[in-house]
């Protein structure tokens, strides 16, 4: 859906499946849902769709989009075990030229022993050189805790670091990260949850080696926070929305 400025819908159209993930061209919208990558016009209409599979697999869960100058790179998970019946998620990128075609794919795990089901991808980010960052979680048997975790992948999908955080000051061990952005001082910020009842949302502030600047955990007596969305605004300030359940109910946190 376009909407104007004044809120009034400009024009409304059915895509491809659910749980898409949306990045703004100078000219275009891209869409993608793991399985299909579309460009689609200001007006609404579809440019052109193409699949985002590769290694004879299957598409890639939570793909969000990046709109880069001469093509678009999309960051998502994917189960690398289809063949097996055993789950083990790894980080997949994959690079698309100007008209949606396939560049390259890659797909980064960790041996089996060590991470069941594996890694997930939740939010990225292109840093000022070109690299990209992602966040997510290092998972584990159940009964095991999640460990949250940070990425940094070279602009050809070469991982750079990996870093997780059993424990940390100010950040919980259930941690989901939800959004990802660069902030104007050269460094990065992160939102996101815990995975509690009684959760709280998290900002945290880390550098280019994934090293951490500052955490903050955000909480109220009897109420559940959940931070979804990030932002730095025109005064350097970090801008959080989300929800937050109190007595009984959901209301907007911002």
């Amino acid at each position: 859906i376009k909407v104007d400025l004044d809120g009034d819908t400009v024009w409304s159209r059915g895509f491809y499946g659910t749980d898409s993930h949306l990045a703004c061209g100078p000219d275009a919208v891209y869409l993608s849902n793991g399985l299909v990558l579309a460009k689609i016009d200001t007006a609404g209409s579809l440019v052109w769709a193409n699949g985002t599979t590769y290694d004879n697999m299957g598409g890639s869960y939570n793909s969000r989009v990046h709109v880069l100058d001469d093509g678009v790179l999309t960051v998502g998970e994917r189960d690398c075990n289809q063949q097996t019946g055993d789950i083990h998620y790894g980080i997949t990128l994959a690079r698309f030229d100007a008209d949606g075609g396939l560049l390259w794919g890659k797909t980064t795990t960790l041996p089996y022993w060590q991470t069941n089901p594996g890694l997930n991808a939740l939010a990225s980010v292109i840093a000022p050189n070109g690299d990209i960052v992602i966040a997510g979680d290092r998972l584990h048997e159940m009964g095991y805790p999640q460990k949250p975790m940070l990425a940094r992948f070279t602009s050809t999908g070469d991982l750079i670091w990996m870093r997780t955080y059993t424990d940390l000051s100010g950040v919980s061990p259930l941690f989901v990260p939800t959004d990802l952005i660069t902030t104007s001082d050269g460094h990065f910020a992160l939102a996101g949850s815990d995975l509690m009842d009684d959760g709280m949302g998290h900002v945290l502030k880390f550098d280019d080696l994934g090293d951490i600047i500052w955490a903050r955990r955000f909480y109220a007596v009897d109420q559940t926070m959940h931070c979804r969305s990030l932002i730095e605004d025109s005064e350097h300030r970090l801008v959080m929305a989300g929800s937050c359940r109190a007595f009984g109910g959901w209301a907007g946190l911002l």
